[in-house]
């Protein structure tokens, strides 16, 4: 029930910007489809997955450097047994953006720290598990729009026990 409550305020706060956008210059946003891999130890257990990401930036219109954040979803399946474990990001983020100006292509690059809510549900021969936590973490990648189209990969690292990190393959339209 809260997970769909969040989405709901997500997709409202999505559009309410969306129109925003367009009325002010130094306002942009972008939401995408991502494909999460994990990495590391975490991959030791955990398969590719999917998921989704809106991220909103405003700032001087001249200049390169926005504040804003990201919030995503993303959902992993378990290489042993039946179950997953799905990521809610909420990360303030600064993107500097880099190119040519008004032009068709331009680049930037993204960080942020934030909060990381996880929850794991594992099923192997009979036996049912769910946890869930939230951990602090940081996310970093560079991109690229062409016309309205994004294309961005990110790593993401959790400040927890288990080092959990994983990229995500971002492709998604720009306003």
């Amino acid at each position: 029930m809260k997970l769909s409550m969040i989405i709901a305020a997500t997709g409202v706060l999505f559009l309410g910007l969306a129109a925003g956008v367009y009325a002010l210059p130094g306002l942009s946003m972008d939401a995408a489809l991502s494909v999460p891999v994990p990495s590391g130890y975490y991959a030791d257990n955990t398969k590719a997955g999917v998921g989704g990401a809106v991220n909103a930036f405003a700032g001087l219109p001249l200049l390169p450097l926005k504040l804003g954040g990201r919030v995503a979803y993303n959902r992993f399946g378990h290489k042993f047994g039946d179950g997953s474990t799905s990521y809610l990001e909420i990360v303030p983020s600064v993107r500097y953006g880099f190119g040519l100006p008004l032009g068709l292509l331009s680049f930037f690059g993204q960080f942020g720290v934030g909060v990381y809510r996880w929850k794991s549900e594992t099923k192997i021969l009979g036996y049912h598990k769910k946890t869930s936590d939230t951990n602090y973490g940081f996310s970093a990648g560079i991109g690229a729009n062409v016309l309205n189209l994004m294309v961005m990969p990110m790593y993401q690292v959790l400040f927890d026990d288990d080092k959990t990190s994983y990229f995500t393959f971002n492709v998604g339209l720009s306003f």
